[in-house]
């Protein structure tokens, strides 16, 4: 499997254009927030490919810089809180265990997105490229590394499984698929190619039937 530049720019122009698609369809619904998905995966795969321009470059400079803080201000700071924020409004008002559930979820994800903050702020990210992959080191084979992708998987997958959508539980379980090849078959660049595979998988919150809850 290889990835570039233009491979980031692909995926970001078309799910850029599913995004707006979403929008549109599920604007009048419980699903608008989440909608919003695939053209923020989209902002973040053009984020990605500019970063492949740039990390060649002999000299750096503030903007080419901040480019890798703001790829991981996606993947370690939105997407842990973000699923269980905008499937909220999905919910039917009278089932208080979903709700509760994923209120949960998101007590988890508000933990985890800010260790991520924290380790960012403390060491800093080093990005290198390697076998046609981005890595992004923020040192965290140093701690208890299982712990934290489980943190995140949970916060990351887990609430598609709350809903009772079944779109949204299919998203869930490519979600779960994808997350689980790239940890055990990529884990040196799985910010990177996980959220590669979750952009494409986003799609399929297009697919959602338009009634309400």
């Amino acid at each position: 499997m290889c990835f570039s530049a233009s491979a980031s720019f692909t995926a970001g122009a078309l799910l850029s254009m599913v995004g707006t698609a979403s929008i549109i369809k599920h604007k009048k619904t419980p699903y608008r927030f989440l909608a919003m998905t695939p053209l923020l995966f989209g902002l973040q795969q053009l984020n990605e490919g500019l970063i492949w321009i740039t990390h060649t470059q002999e000299h750096t400079t503030t903007l080419t810089r901040a480019m890798p803080y703001s790829f991981l201000f996606f993947s370690l700071l939105l997407w842990p809180v973000w699923i269980s924020s905008v499937l909220w409004p999905t919910l039917p008002k009278n089932n208080t265990w979903r709700k509760k559930a994923l209120a949960l979820t998101l007590v988890i994800g508000c933990i985890t997105s800010t260790y991520f903050l924290f380790r960012l702020m403390m060491y800093g990210v080093v990005t290198s490229i390697s076998c046609s992959h981005i890595m992004y080191d923020l040192h965290l084979m140093e701690q208890p590394y299982i712990i934290i992708m489980i943190l995140y998987g949970c916060t990351t997958v887990l609430p598609c499984f709350i809903s009772p959508n079944a779109m949204v539980w299919l998203l869930g379980i490519g979600l779960t698929v994808a997350y689980a090849i790239t940890y055990f078959f990529y884990i040196n660049f799985l910010t990177s190619i996980w959220c590669f595979f979750a952009a494409f998988l986003s799609s399929i919150i297009l697919f959602i039937p338009k009634e309400k809850n």
